[in-house]
């Protein structure tokens, strides 16, 4: 639903301002939560609550009862089971865990990496279908359902920013992610590729063509979703001779059925009433009235009545499961038509009526008097959901938890059957119900590990990486995996580009910029921050009445041939003449639609294509499109007829007329764009005039500031990530756009404010290294601290012992003087009395940093820190509660480490415009230029970064922010503020002027080394600065000759955490060889790598077919262990000489691989070299024997 009050709906466009820092309340907990930051979760939120409070509580009437019977043919044995209510509770507690309060907040599962579930209590009804008689029981805890934060039942949801602080929250908390043993996962935005729902998309494909004999490559593809979520794909094919098939796929599985068999089982129309439907504006067309003549007359050779199709269907397909044993073929059918044609459709005529729909554009696709729909484009996709994907899987589950409850009854029945009681107890349901237990696994594998464990697929290509992780390595890289999109896993391996391409219909709705480089360009994208998405379906009643009153046909009347269908979420509704009238209808619900009529929603999207003024013109196919559906991607624009804010679809945006400003407009402008930079991500539009950069930069930006040093969260002491980045001395930019401001991000900045002077000047700032003074890193610019959680678990420790118990932290007996002995002869002094290290201690690679006490073995461990990097500092302590409480001392312990991490040499870095760089000095500042006002510049840029680059914005934001330094205020970067006409350097240049500063913004220096007035004027001013997790003690690593080695190349093995080789790539080898160390690369490459000594036959050349053989013993005497074998190559003989080389290990391996394709690899001697060498071989030989 859109938002009732569009100003809380839309972020402020005002400038932006110090007023947030300079407030009097500054630095107190605000009354209530950010508005506009809420709005990035609430898709995920609002789509969750749905499940929770529509979609699950109507399972029960949206899962079919399932009937079976205990005993065959016996009509006293035959049941219905039913789910006849759900109920969803709150976290809790366990109930062994003695508390005031039992509520579980997210906090506190983070803090135990535990899971953040809700339980799910069911009951079910047996009903005796003879007797009449239930069974009704309920199920407590059947599910432990993964609970959203922020949702429904969350206990955060409602509490205000101080009571969040209350419970170890941030003040800002948005909600919309699961925890998963403590750790944050997002089921990430996923496009349906196989079209929108319930809209038919004509394609051409032509694999079609292979999929059956007589097939052309057009056809309909529809992906059909009931109001539950429940899922069923067909297609509609057309043959050569204009026929068409329907294509139904079940249980990941295609069945082809001629279409008239399923619109005769469907209707009991007659062929005359069917033709007439099927040739709605189709009279002019000849081929079109054969193939449905064609069609119909084929069901006269056998009895066509319609109950005899459905029986075919019956018979066809009731081996799914979709009706018991004792139901006849027709219901059967009828069943089956009912769980799998046109499932959104509940009418049986409105279904036929959809059919002919359907026939109609297949037929002009295939005749090309009809465009096709462009499947890559976003205006054929809808939006999966973390709800919907929840509800569609409790479906399934729901299905076949009946299945196996009602065969375990059977199973039980059965024996007692044997003893010979063959009646049914009242404890049948609940005792197959117990044995079943609790059923949480498709659920926690899916949150934990992101993948979907399903029988028919829901519907999708994927079923792999649908949750990632939500890290927080700051504010930024967090918020922007709930506004990202993802295209799917399964285009990733794709040699196309077409679905990587930017279309034009995603103008507003997808950003540009905001895409990573690599392999996902293109795949991952993030929506514009004005896009909303709907959540819940329409009450659509009320607008079918509206239809019929303003003019349109209702489907009994026969439609004219310039007629075009009107349709609700693929129903259609009637006839609309073509032309101004079609045009009247739609301006009149667009008006309906502003004024908030309860007849008409706000989301409704009015998608109007006309049909062609010329007959036979290839275009869309022609009709009125009504979508209502959830799922949908919308975004406000300005409706110039109206003066109002639309909410507009992106289907009906391709047929609007949208101007980006008012300069722009003409006579057909209908909407406006209610700023430039509505079509950006809320990442992208905070880069600073990123407009005035080259796209690449844009994108990098986007990039970078995930990977930024930033202010994460204010709960860091009460987290246990395994790793979390903080920068300690973060500013506010002082030039921002107005994003930066509605959005409150000056409470989770991402950098720092650094004086930067443009000038090559001490020979260590070439390229993208750039000199970092001394004295600006020591008072702490950019200065960062990495946290570290090391969890302590005896239970499992216990438990990977072969142990159920026995072990507990710290000293067994305080008070006794030799037990303290023995515990600090081994836990040392860094631990305290209970095993756990004390706060403020600093430790070192293999300090112990817990203890604890095994009765098994009696006797003290201790856990070892094992990062041979840097020291830590241990930050806090926490212990918690114990799993089993009847269990003495404490079980669980979480440590968290500080590690500092001071800007250094090699660390990365870079500006909100895409240009990173290294530090590849601390220079003094004594030898450091200053300017006339005695300002030293934190940093050296050299002046070659700019022109290759051309990142103007990075220019424009050194004399904004000198501006806004001398002003005391900030100054608004919003891309597309400035243009041509009202230039930026022109607008900062007057304003440094006024304050008599130089207009260009450049600086006389002077130099730190001689004191002497520098010639050239120096570019020089604050530009803000992100530094990047990239650190070089994160990188950095060395590898003697000894270390692991992969079994199969005996190669050094890769990973720095692994102990492996160094890369040494292209550059690496140039660089020696200009330094005259080329020998190095043989030692590097060869010595120290897969160095292997070998024998190569010098007849064959083989590597291969050389081998020790065992001598005869009746001509050798001497032959008395198999190391006196001697070498031969099994290919030639013994007569053939083998060469000892030296080779690497890979060039043998290349070998066996070439062969097993039957590919020989042949060496090759001179004949001085065989000569040589078999000397020198005879005397080692003998020498060795």
């Amino acid at each position: 639903m859109a938002p009732k009050n569009l100003e809380t709906f839309l972020p402020d466009v005002s400038s932006p301002s110090i007023k947030q820092t300079s407030r009097v309340n500054y630095g107190k907990l605000p009354e209530d939560k950010n508005k506009q930051l809420k709005f990035i979760s609430d898709t995920h939120v609002q789509s969750f609550d749905w499940f929770l409070e529509e979609g699950l509580p109507n399972i029960p009437n949206s899962v079919a009862p399932y009937e079976f019977e205990m005993e065959a043919n016996n009509d006293q044995m035959r049941f219905r089971l039913e789910v006849e209510h759900i109920e969803v509770g709150q976290p809790t507690l366990e109930s062994s865990i003695v508390c005031k309060d039992r509520r579980l907040f997210p906090s506190e599962c983070r803090q135990k990496k535990t899971d953040y579930t809700a339980p799910v209590h069911v009951t079910f009804n047996l009903i005796n279908l003879s007797s009449g008689e239930s069974q009704v029981v309920t199920k407590k805890d059947l599910l432990q359902m993964p609970l959203m934060v922020m949702s429904s039942k969350c206990h955060l949801r409602g509490l205000s920013p101080e009571e969040l602080v209350a419970r170890k929250e941030d003040h800002f908390e948005i909600g919309g992610y699961f925890i998963a043993s403590g750790n944050e996962k997002v089921i990430r935005l996923l496009n349906m590729n196989r079209t929108r729902r319930n809209f038919p998309l004509g394609l051409r494909r032509n694999g079609w063509k292979r999929r059956r004999e007589g097939y052309t490559d057009a056809g309909l593809m529809i992906r059909c979703m009931d109001n539950w979520e429940r899922t069923s794909n067909m297609n509609v094919h057309v043959t050569k001779t204009n026929e068409m098939e329907v294509v139904f796929y079940i249980q990941k599985q295609l069945f082809h059925v001629p279409m008239m068999t399923v619109v005769r089982a469907l209707t009991s129309w007659t062929d005359l009433e069917i033709y007439r439907e099927f040739m709605q504006t189709m009279s002019d067309e000849p081929n079109y009235d054969s193939a449905v003549k064609r069609m119909l007359k084929k069901l006269v050779k056998i009895q066509h009545h319609f109950l005899t199709q459905a029986k075919f269907l019956g018979q066809s397909f009731r081996i799914f499961d979709i009706c018991p044993a004792w139901k006849s073929d027709v219901e059967a059918g009828q069943a089956f038509l009912k769980r799998y044609c046109l499932i959104y459709l509940n009418n049986d005529e409105d279904k036929v009526r959809a059919f002919a729909l359907m026939a109609r554009k297949a037929f002009r696709i295939s005749h090309n008097t009809c465009a096709t729909d462009d499947i890559d484009s976003p205006e054929s996709h809808d939006v999966l959901l973390p709800g919907h994907l929840f509800q569609s899987m409790t479906l399934e589950f729901f299905e076949s938890y009946q299945r196996s409850v009602s065969m375990i009854m059977a199973k039980e029945y059965s024996k007692q059957l044997e003893k010979g009681n063959d009646e049914v107890g009242q404890n049948m349901l609940s005792f197959a119900i117990n044995k079943i237990g609790n059923m949480n696994q498709h659920f926690k594998y899916l949150i934990a590990t992101g993948n979907l464990k399903t029988n028919d697929g829901l519907g999708m290509q994927q079923l792999a990486g649908i949750v990632v992780g939500a890290e927080k390595i700051n504010f930024a890289r967090f918020y922007s995996h709930f506004r990202c999109i993802h295209r799917g896993a399964f285009f990733m391996e794709m040699r196309a580009t077409s679905p990587r391409k930017l279309s034009t219909a995603a103008w507003g709705f997808i950003c540009p910029v905001h895409t990573p480089d690599g392999p996902p360009c293109g795949l991952l994208n993030h929506l514009a921050h004005t896009v909303r998405i709907n959540v819940k379906r329409e009450n659509t009643a009320k607008l079918e009445e509206l239809l019929l009153e303003i003019g349109v046909k209702p489907c009994s009347i026969k439609a004219n041939e310039f007629d075009v269908p009107v349709i609700i979420d693929g129903k259609q509704i009637g006839w609309i003449a073509n032309g101004w009238r079609a045009q009247a209808v739609e301006k009149y619900l667009r008006r309906l639609k502003t004024s908030s009529s309860d007849r008409v929603p706000d989301t409704l999207e009015i998608v109007h294509c006309p049909a062609p003024e010329n007959k036979g013109e290839a275009v869309m196919f022609p009709g009125i499109n009504l979508l209502t559906e959830p799922a949908r991607m919308y975004r406000p624009l300005l409706n110039l007829r109206e003066d109002k804010i639309e909410m507009i679809g992106i289907m009906e945006q391709v047929w609007l007329h949208v101007t980006v400003n008012q300069k722009e407009s003409h006579e057909l402008t209908e909407y406006q764009e209610l700023y430039p930079a509505a079509l950006l991500s809320e990442l992208a539009c905070m880069s600073p005039f990123s407009n005035m950069n080259a796209g690449a930069r844009v994108i990098l930006q986007c990039q970078m500031a995930k990977q930024t040093f930033g202010w994460p969260s204010y709960t860091l002491n009460h987290r246990s990530d395994n790793k979390m980045y903080r920068i300690l001395t973060p500013q506010e930019p002082l030039v921002r756009s107005h994003l930066h401001d509605s959005w409150g991000m000056d409470d989770y900045p991402l950098g720092t404010n650094v004086m930067i002077a443009v000038i090559s000047y001490t020979g260590y700032d070439l390229e993208d290294a750039t000199c970092v003074s001394k004295m600006s890193r020591e008072r702490g610019m950019m200065y960062g601290t990495i946290y570290k959680t090391k969890m302590v678990d005896l239970q499992d420790t216990a438990q990977s012992m072969g142990y159920r118990s026995g072990l507990r932290l710290g000293c067994r007996d305080r008070f006794d003087p030799n037990e303290l002995k023995a515990y600090r002869k081994i836990a040392g002094d860094k631990l305290d009395i209970d095993g756990l290290p004390f706060p403020g201690g600093i430790f070192t690679y293999q300090d112990a940093y817990y203890c604890y006490y095994n009765e098994h073995e009696q006797k003290y461990s201790v856990g070892k820190y094992d990062s041979h990097a840097e020291d830590a500092i241990v930050e806090s302590v926490r212990v918690f509660t114990n799993k089993r409480p009847q269990e003495g001392g404490f079980q669980q312990a979480a440590i968290q480490f500080r590690i500092a991490r001071p800007i250094n040499i090699g660390d990365k870095m870079a500006s909100r415009h895409g240009q990173k760089g290294i530090c590849s000095r601390l220079w003094a500042t004594t030898d450091m230029p200053w300017t006339e006002n005695g300002i030293v510049p934190d940093l050296i840029f050299n002046p070659h970064g700019f022109p290759s680059r051309m990142t103007v914005g990075m220019m424009i934001e050194f004399i904004a922010g000198k501006a806004a330094m001398v002003n005391g205020r900030v100054y608004d970067s919003t891309p597309f503020v400035f243009d041509e006409n009202y230039t930026a350097d022109e607008h900062f240049g007057k304003v440094l002027k006024e304050a008599g500063l130089n207009y260009h913004g450049y600086e006389r220096m002077y130099s730190g080394i001689s004191g002497e007035e520098l010639e050239a004027d120096i570019f020089f001013g604050p530009v803000y600065y992100q530094r990047l997790r990239h650190m070089v003690y994160d990188k950095f690593q060395a590898r003697a000759d000894k270390g692991p080695i992969d079994p199969y190349t005996q190669q050094p093995v890769k990973g720095r955490a692994r102990g492996g080789g160094v890369r040494m790539g292209e550059m690496e080898r140039d660089g020696l060889i200009s330094h005259g160390a080329a020998f190095i690369c043989r030692d590097r490459l060869f010595h120290c790598s897969d160095f292997y000594k070998t024998r190569i036959c010098t007849v064959c050349g083989s590597v291969l077919s050389v081998s020790k053989v065992k001598p005869d013993k009746t001509k050798d005497k001497n032959w008395k262990l198999m190391s006196n074998g001697k070498w031969e190559c099994r290919t030639c003989g013994p007569e053939a000489k083998t060469l000892l080389t030296d080779l690497p290990y890979v060039v043998k391996y290349l070998a066996a691989e070439l062969a097993g394709m039957n590919v020989k690899l042949d060496f090759k001697f001179a004949k001085e070299d065989k000569t040589a060498r078999t000397e020198v071989l005879d005397i080692v030989e003998k020498f060795e024997r």
